[in-house]
């Protein structure tokens, strides 16, 4: 299979964190540097999935994708729409910046030696669909469950039978969602 390009899901509006989780450091820089720098080594081209507003935050970098305004406002769907618009014929693979104990060997799994027709998700009781690589043969059919008015990505997930990966670590493709969660494993 070629490489995907990675991209780094930066734009969640954080709502239950109260403060963007992109920029939260867990590793002694904002998580979404210390992700580039974990994986710039085994992903040639890596992108920031943003929205809009957070273009100012990512003024230093020059790999960001915007939400496209006329997708945008839907969560993590809008993102990936946004970047199968950039690159159309291209795999994605699609890491949220809220894993805080991923590992690099994590994201590795989800492409070393997988059938290249498929997508493929992290699962654990559920699709992680920001721990996923989403096939170029999907996005039609992604783009037409938004169309429809399906924005769940897990639903899509499963509707399109992706290829379930159980992770080695359940603990390290945890997400961390609020600022309890955040004080509570990061903060002494």
């Amino acid at each position: 299979m070629s490489q995907p390009v990675l991209i780094i899901a930066c734009g969640g509006k954080s709502e239950r964190m109260g403060t963007d989780k992109c920029l939260l450091d867990y590793h002694g820089k904002p998580q979404y540097q210390h992700l580039e720098e974990l994986l710039k080594p085994h992903f040639p081209e890596i992108y920031f999935s943003i929205r809009k507003e957070q273009v100012i935050s990512f003024d230093s970098c020059k790999n960001i994708i915007p939400d496209n305004e006329k997708v945008a406002g839907h969560g993590p769907i809008s993102g990936l729409l946004s970047c199968i618009e950039v690159f159309p014929k291209r795999n994605l693979l699609f890491i949220g910046c809220d894993y805080p104990l991923l590992l690099s060997n994590d994201v590795l799994k989800l492409t070393s030696n997988l059938s290249p027709e498929n997508s493929y998700a992290y699962f654990n009781l559920f699709y992680e669909p920001l721990l996923a690589l989403y096939n170029k043969n999907c996005f039609q059919d992604l783009l037409s469950e938004f169309n429809n008015g399906n924005y769940s990505l897990q639903k899509f997930l499963n509707k399109i039978s992706a290829i379930k990966i159980i992770a080695d670590d359940k603990k390290r493709i945890k997400s961390v969602d609020t600022l309890e969660e955040f004080k509570a494993q990061f903060t002494k």
